[in-house]
């Protein structure tokens, strides 16, 4: 059963992203879901997120899954005034290369994936870097400062960051 939306509106230009279209859903009795390209979700991610809004590749609009942003039901009015915002061109999307991001990313692997192989699995933290007002650092247990996870067959090594 295909899920209608409440609300659709239809950007003519967002700052040179083009033609883009977001719809929301009643996900369910405590949810609503913003249906948007991914162009869209990823240039406006930090606001979405600061509304309190999650991404999720598999939202069920219809039979197929589908990538959305699920939001709390008390987060409607805010998330309506974000949209009447970037519709009176107030809020801006950050500009997103995904050919250099994709790259950025590859290579962070690499160098994270070497990292893991010559790290031993015991032992303190391994203090990466300290600048700008934080402290990057890898552990091999548990941290909820986690902002990146490599694993292989044999371990497993979180990449920590905080504010120092």
């Amino acid at each position: 059963m295909k899920m209608e939306p409440y609300w659709k509106y239809l950007y003519n230009n967002v700052d040179g992203m083009g033609e883009q279209s977001i719809s929301l859903f009643k996900y369910s009795a405590k949810c609503i879901a913003l249906k948007c390209s991914q162009e869209f979700g990823r240039g406006f991610s930090k606001n979405l997120k600061a509304i309190g809004g999650r991404f999720n590749m598999n939202l069920k609009f219809g039979e197929i899954p589908e990538p959305g942003w699920i939001f709390k039901l008390e987060s409607q009015e805010e998330l309506q005034k974000f949209i009447s915002s970037v519709q009176k061109k107030e809020i801006l999307p950050k500009v997103v290369d995904q050919k250099t991001e994709k790259q950025e990313n590859i290579i962070l692997f690499r160098k994270l994936k070497e990292l893991l192989d010559i790290i031993p699995d015991e032992g303190e933290d391994f203090i990466i870097s300290e600048s700008n007002g934080f402290r990057t650092y890898i552990t091999f247990d548990d941290d909820e400062n986690s902002v990146y996870s490599v694993k292989s067959s044999k371990k497993k090594m979180n990449v920590c960051q905080v504010r120092i």
